[in-house]
């Protein structure tokens, strides 16, 4: 169930909003949020799972943050993820 879950969040992420399709670069951001925060909330014990997401989006900012120019659609992409990871693992 949480895999299918999981699928159609990003199926629904990557659905055209306009007349072209999301950016591949966005899909990244989106994979490894999800990824990132998820590997997080599994490894971590219950009372520090809250670093996962804090974590994951520090993570993400910092990328922005060195490259030539801040992509606030990169971010979020990346908050899409990380939402996706919690909302997937709290209906576990």
């Amino acid at each position: 169930m949480r895999v299918r879950l999981a699928l159609l969040a990003f199926l629904l992420f990557l659905a055209p909003r306009h007349s072209h399709a999301i950016e591949q670069d966005k899909m990244k951001h989106f994979s490894l949020s999800y990824a990132i925060s998820t590997t997080g909330l599994f490894a971590l014990p219950k009372d520090l799972k809250w670093l996962s997401p804090v974590f994951t989006l520090a993570l993400g900012a910092a990328k922005e943050l060195t490259d030539d120019h801040f992509d606030g659609n990169d971010m979020l992409a990346n908050g899409a993820g990380i939402g996706t990871s919690i909302v997937v693992l709290e209906l576990e």
